[in-house]
């Protein structure tokens, strides 16, 4: 061998020998930071993933090689993702999830909300950011924000996307994204689970378009009906998209407390709103075949007063109904009387002929349908549920006994809007 020959050698190997300390440097610490982050140590992972950050800066989707010699050299984790921008950025998410305070869980998703961002704005844009980005941006009450970004994922190219190593994502939250990203690649919602100090089961991020009202009437009506009325609303926020400060949630008003409510509730949606409106209490049909419902003090409005002010400004509305609905000796009932105009689902509780009944759930005596609904919420999280879907799913936890099996909720009627119309 020549002494040139030697020289190259030389050369070759303590080039071979420095990439392979240095792909120790980055992958112990990576490796390191999947194994906390599987045990919840999210503090500790998101540092070791900085730390493998400053050995190798760049998130790659390629595979990395790693190995102590020429023979030894194959894909580092079966060819994963390289991930600890994303990694650093989730742990900050996490952590925000489980702080012990509030000036914690804020810095922490200030941070989680920055990287995601820098992840975008550096062309690694991925679903896995996207949705993340959204919740934490849902999580800090910028709704309008991470409304903007759940429509940029809607709108992605999946294919196109930058892949990530995903092995860092928790359980719960993968399988909110495996329902997110749906079996054609196509982007159908975002649930994404973020607990907090006064909410341990997390939430779902909220969209500045969607609004709800609720009410419930215990006078002269059933006496879990006001009950339901919290139920609902804390259901609302926490598993479909709603903000609180968007929920109208009435407890026996009367005429005069609807009608100002409502108006409000109008006055502030915007264009393409979606209202979700959920009644409890008593009902009836006029001689004259109109639906009626009643408030307290023992007045009744039509059942179109409770969207009408909305159908003006051009929402889609989503009406549930938990009522008796007797039949009259000359067969009326409520629920026929249908609106003319407008985009509207209305579903019932309870078939024709059927009462509202009530189930023990949560330590509280609810509504069966009300029990259902919230089961059904709970089970899906999701902002953007399809109304179809939904029916049939509150269907069988009813009647297969999940909330009580006394009753049988309607599927919806629909005027203007369809099947895969989402809420």
């Amino acid at each position: 061998m020549t002494r040139t020959s030697t020289k190259i050698i030389g050369v070759f190997s303590i080039a071979l020998l420095s990439a392979i300390a240095t792909a120790q440097n980055w992958s112990r610490p990576y490796e390191t930071g999947l194994s906390e982050a599987k045990r919840g140590n999210w503090v500790a992972a998101r540092e070791a993933f900085k730390e493998a950050i400053g050995h190798r800066g760049q998130d790659s989707d390629k595979a990395s090689q790693v190995g102590l010699s020429i023979t030894d050299r194959r894909p580092w984790r079966d060819g994963a993702p390289y991930s600890p921008n994303f990694a650093a950025a989730y742990c900050a998410f996490k952590a925000a999830a489980n702080a012990p305070d509030v000036t914690t869980r804020r810095d922490f998703l200030a941070l989680a909300i920055a990287e995601f961002k820098a992840l975008i704005e550096n062309r690694q844009e991925s679903a896995e950011s996207l949705l993340f980005l959204a919740a934490a941006l849902s999580a800090a009450e910028r709704s309008q924000e991470a409304s903007q970004v759940q429509e940029r994922l809607m709108s992605a190219d999946q294919t196109k996307l930058f892949k990530v190593d995903r092995e860092v994502i928790d359980f719960d939250d993968m399988r909110v994204l495996s329902s997110v990203l749906q079996g054609t690649g196509g982007v159908d919602t975002v649930g994404m689970s973020l607990p907090s100090a006064d909410n341990p089961f997390g939430i779902v991020p909220a969209l500045d378009y969607k609004f709800a009202l609720i009410v419930g009437v215990s006078d002269g009506g059933h006496a879990f009906a006001t009950a339901d009325v919290d139920l609902i609303r804390d259901t609302l926020a926490r598993h479909a998209g709603y903000a609180e400060h968007r929920i109208t949630a009435l407890k026996n008003p009367t005429q005069s407390e609807f009608q100002s409510a409502t108006a409000a509730l109008a006055e502030s949606l915007p264009e393409g709103a979606t209202v979700l409106v959920y009644f409890t209490g008593p009902a009836r049909q006029t001689t004259e075949g109109r639906d009626e419902v009643g408030l307290s003090g023992g007045s009744w409005i039509l059942k179109t007063d409770l969207y009408s002010k909305f159908v003006s400004r051009g929402a889609s509305i989503f009406s549930f109904f938990q009522v008796d609905r007797r039949r009259e000796s000359d067969g009326r009932v409520f629920g026929t009387d249908l609106p003319q105009a407008g985009r509207i689902v209305q579903c019932m509780g309870a078939a024709p002929g059927e009462l509202a009944t009530s189930v023990n759930y949560e330590d509280r005596m609810h509504g069966t349908y009300t029990a259902g609904f919230v089961q059904t919420l709970a089970r899906m999280r999701n902002n953007r549920v399809a109304i179809g879907e939904f029916a049939w799913a509150v269907f069988d936890v009813v009647r297969k006994g999940g909330a009580g099996g006394a009753q049988t909720p309607t599927l919806p009627i629909y005027i203007g809007l369809g099947s895969t119309s989402r809420f």
